[in-house]
């Protein structure tokens, strides 16, 4: 990893999911194996794929 004295680099943002499981943005139906859960949210996986466009188009520049 490469240090940086950008203030930018000090910015973090940490979004959780209250009740999602593991995989919870994958398409497999909820199910539990062994007492651990998991399968997709579609509404919790469709907000995070936006909070990462976000993120992503407000860093990145085109070439």
């Amino acid at each position: 990893m490469r240090r940086s004295s950008s203030p930018e680099s000090t910015n973090v943002k940490m979004l959780t999911y209250p009740g999602a499981l593991h995989g919870f943005d994958a398409t497999a139906p909820l199910h539990f194996y062994v007492g651990h859960g998991g399968g997709g949210v579609p509404a919790t996986a469709a907000n995070a794929k936006r909070q990462v466009r976000q993120f992503l188009a407000t860093r990145l520049v085109p070439r």
